[in-house]
């Protein structure tokens, strides 16, 4: 977690802050996690929930998210003879 390794950092250069800062993450960060309930809710169950609420925007944002993904998706490689790595046509490596 960077909060602990943040945190750390003031062992050596500053120990009273140090130990300030040990007890505020216990008291109140580390208590404050596990009070969160906090998920992982994949993009289309987001994108479908907020179509039943408003068709329009939740098409808008499926479209959005559609050309977000072939966008950002990896280019497909091919080799060639020799084995090199030879991108699909118009891509770059």
């Amino acid at each position: 977690m960077k909060i602990a390794a943040r945190i750390e950092g003031y062992r050596l250069i500053d120990p009273p802050r140090h130990t300030e800062l040990v007890r505020w993450k216990e008291d109140y960060v580390d208590r404050l996690l596990k009070r969160l309930d906090l998920r992982c809710v994949p993009w289309e169950s987001l994108i479908e929930s907020i179509g039943q609420r408003d068709p329009q925007f939740g098409e808008d944002l499926g479209a959005f998210y559609e050309r977000c993904l072939k966008e950002n998706r990896p280019p497909d490689y091919s080799l060639d003879s020799s084995g090199a790595v030879r991108p699909e046509r118009g891509q770059y490596v």
